[in-house]
Parts: structure tokens; sequence; C-alpha cells
């Protein structure tokens, strides 16, 4: 007696594929997870300095923001001002007294000296602007000047007067012998008989300005318009 087979019988698998399903997949390995964290923690750090970018850009744009800024920066500059102002007022206060005093005497050397220390210390704490406040001091009060006795002017020889700035002033017989004014600026200024022996003046500018009879032998670097 024949057996028909059956038609539940079960579908032969090829064996290739058996073998496949028994070989386990394999793991990425210890390199490849150690380059895909570098690559993720670099696009992290990219969107973090993409996002500061922004965020500052956002500020500076911000009408609010600027405001704040040009206030900060006024008031410091304001601070500075108010510092430097003081200290430009102790000085003068202080030539005040020793000119004032009883027994001063101009020609004294002694008596001087004070005054020209003074003088030195505050310029190296004072702008172009302040600088030029103590200048006109010196001279109304008749310590630089070419028109007095030679002891009786104040020695201003190697003061820092770099950058300052002169305009539409009467300064005949003023005294700046050998002094360092880099850059100084003067303009539509009377300075007949003034005296610039010696001093340094490299990029300095005399425009418009009354020079004659006017020392300046031995002066560094100078230009004089008339422009």
């Amino acid at each position: 007696m024949s057996v028909q087979p059956s038609n539940h019988q079960e579908r032969q698998v090829p064996v290739s594929d058996r073998m496949d399903e028994t070989i386990p997949r394999s793991r990425p390995t210890n390199a490849y997870r150690y380059t895909f964290q570098i690559i993720l923690i670099f696009v992290v750090l990219i969107a973090i300095i993409f996002g500061i970018i922004m965020i500052i850009y956002a500020i500076r744009e911000d009408p609010i923001s600027k405001t704040l800024v040009i206030k900060e920066n006024y008031d410091e500059e304001k601070k500075q001002n108010e510092s430097e102002k003081r200290i430009l007022d102790d000085c003068l206060d202080i030539i005040l007294e020793n000119l004032l005093r009883l027994n001063f005497n101009q020609s004294n050397p002694e008596h001087l000296q004070p005054i020209r220390i003074k003088v030195f210390n505050t310029l190296r704490h004072l702008s172009s602007i302040y600088k030029r406040e103590l200048i006109l001091f010196l001279y109304k009060y008749g310590l630089i000047r070419t028109d007095i006795p030679f002891e009786q002017q104040l020695n201003l020889q190697g003061a820092d007067l770099n950058d300052i700035q002169f305009e539409n002033l009467n300064l005949s017989y003023i005294y700046l012998s050998g002094v360092i004014a880099s850059n100084s600026h003067f303009e539509n200024c009377q300075l007949k008989k003034s005296n610039f022996q010696g001093s340094f003046m490299d990029k300095s500018r005399f425009i418009g300005c009354s020079l004659e009879e006017s020392t300046f032998s031995g002066i560094h670097s100078i230009h004089n318009s008339s422009d």
C-alpha cells in the first residue's frame, strides 16, 4: 500500500538560510561608537556657538540694549572726567596756596620746586583737555612766560604735553621750552616771542599762528602752516 505525501508536510528550508539565522548579527565596534560620539559633540558645540552669536547680535540690534551700552560708556567717561577734574583742581589749589604765601619768592628755585613737582605728577594723570587747562593756568599766573626774568620761569623741561590743543588764544610770550608735545595743535593763536626751544614736537602743527620773534631752535619735528 502506497503512502501519499501529506499536504501539511513541513516545507524544507534551504541549508544556507538556516545557517544565516544561526549566525548572530555583528554589533558596532567601539571605534565606530567613539567616532559617532565625537561627531555628535561637535555638532552640539556648533549649535551652541551659533546660538550665542545670534543672541549677541540680537542684543546689539535691540534699541534698548544700544541705549544701555551708550549710557554705560557715558557713565564711564563721566567718572573718568570727574576723577581728572579732582586731580586738576587739587593741583591748582596747591599752586595757588604757594603763590599766595606771604614769603613766596618766585625767583627762589626752592619755592618753585614744589610747584614743578606737583605739575609734573599731575600731568601724568590728565588727558589732553585737562593738560590744556593746567598750562593756561600756569600761563595766566605768570609762571611760564618769556617776559619775566629767567629765574622766575617755571622749568617744564620733559613735561608730558602730548596731544594738547590750543585754538584762538593769545599765548604771546608763552614759555614751553623742552616739553614733550607730540601731536600738539596750535591754530589761530598769538604766539609772538614764545619759546619752544629744544621741545619734542613730532607731528605737531601750527596753523594760522603769529610766530614773530619766537624761538624754535633745537626743536624736533614741527609743521607750520598758514592755511
